[in-house]
């Protein structure tokens, strides 16, 4: 069977809208890599997942520790597990794979610019085999991944 894919394009769509349904809709997990993370409405939905019993874990990029209005401490304060991978230049991807089927990744950084400035594409795949793929990346970056400093 082929996989379910829908396309968004930004900022002619409502890719975030469409995130959060996605974040909402979650029963078991939400596993997120992302380079930057300024969108409050997504780390809401990871954090009322979270609340809901879904287990709930991103992997940011360094970068994330400094950025001003960046979602890394609300997430932190929140109880969200937070990691931060340091092992690469830079971590570069965008990917959240939600319930062990859906994975959601493109250009689209979970920001607000992504959203409403720049041109960005965002893929809705939804297929156990490729999930299970990313699930494999996802636990690469995890296993050279840290916790942030306590201090934020």
């Amino acid at each position: 069977m082929l996989p379910q894919i829908v396309v968004y394009f930004s900022p002619h769509s409502e890719t975030a809208a469409a995130i959060v349904a996605a974040i909402t809709a979650a029963r078991s997990s939400c596993f997120l890599l992302m380079y930057c993370f300024t969108n409050y409405s997504i780390a809401a939905a990871l954090i009322a997942a979270v609340h809901r019993g879904v287990k709930v874990a991103c992997i940011l990029d360094r970068s994330n520790l400094t950025d001003v209005g960046g979602e890394l401490p609300i997430l932190c304060r929140s109880k969200v597990p937070v990691y931060t991978d340091a092992q690469h230049h830079i971590m570069h991807d965008k990917t959240l794979i939600i319930d062990d089927h859906l994975v959601i990744t493109g250009s689209y950084n979970f920001t607000l610019s992504a959203q409403s400035t720049n041109a960005e594409t965002c893929l809705f795949i939804d297929d156990i085999d490729i999930a299970a793929q990313f699930s494999a990346d996802w636990q690469l970056h995890a296993s050279h991944s840290t916790p942030p400093p306590l201090a934020l």
